[in-house]
């Protein structure tokens, strides 16, 4: 199964278990995942697992998605 590291190398790191296929990330009710914290868009970003590989998108976030400190379009 599919992981997303939150926060890695930091005390508050943590990890979501993706799920087959698209994966929503945000702060509304209506995400797949909803994560409570201020740096979080509503609708954030989406993620699309296809067996080992997985595809992220920013959905239109105020702050942007980061993946390994590079900015995803």
């Amino acid at each position: 199964m599919a992981r997303l590291l939150v926060n890695p190398g930091s005390a508050e790191a943590w990890e979501i278990e993706l799920k087959p296929g698209a994966n929503t990330l945000g702060r509304g009710e209506e995400n797949d995942f909803q994560i409570e914290h201020s740096s979080i868009s509503s609708s954030h970003c989406r993620i699309v697992v296809m067996g080992r590989n997985a595809l992220i998108r920013d959905v239109g976030s105020v702050n942007g998605t980061f993946v390994e400190g590079r900015l995803v379009p």
